[in-house]
């Protein structure tokens, strides 16, 4: 299932053809045009009006570390949670050698999944765990409000 809110711009295409390459078990409807104003994890606290990745990395060491992730969504009122029924936030990536490296984060609202695609579109998704497989990863951590 796949919807398009509204026309389809020229990008649309391209990136329609990205999401089904890159994420083969996505099936989503498109919310928000494609934008580079903000990413997925500013999205995933509410904001929409800027990029948020470099503020994770608290130490400056040029990398968002997975216990930065925990810390940056605990000073926005978040907890880890291991229930995916109260999960409102999951962040997704790869431990490789002990090395946990995160590539994505998602919102729920309501009985929906919330994914802004990098500099894409906001995609909405009845799963949190579509991304398995893909470049961004597997869930790693859920998160709930405090």
């Amino acid at each position: 299932m796949i919807r398009f809110s509204g026309g389809l711009p020229p990008h649309r295409s391209r990136l329609h053809r990205l999401y089904e390459r890159a994420f083969p078990h996505l099936e989503y409807e498109i919310l928000d045009r494609y934008t580079r104003v903000y990413n997925c994890i500013a999205y995933t606290i509410g904001v929409t009006n800027r990029w948020v990745w470099n503020e994770v990395d608290f130490n400056k060491d040029g990398t968002a570390a997975y216990t930065e992730f925990i810390r940056f969504y605990d000073l926005h009122g978040f907890e880890p949670t291991p229930d995916e029924s109260q999960a409102e936030i999951c962040i997704y990536g790869f431990i490789t050698n002990g090395n946990i490296d995160v590539k994505h984060g998602s919102r729920k609202n309501g009985d929906w999944w919330y994914s802004k695609m990098g500099s894409g579109d906001l995609l909405r998704h009845k799963e949190m765990d579509v991304f398995r497989g893909s470049s961004y990863g597997e869930p790693l951590l859920m998160f709930r409000r405090k």
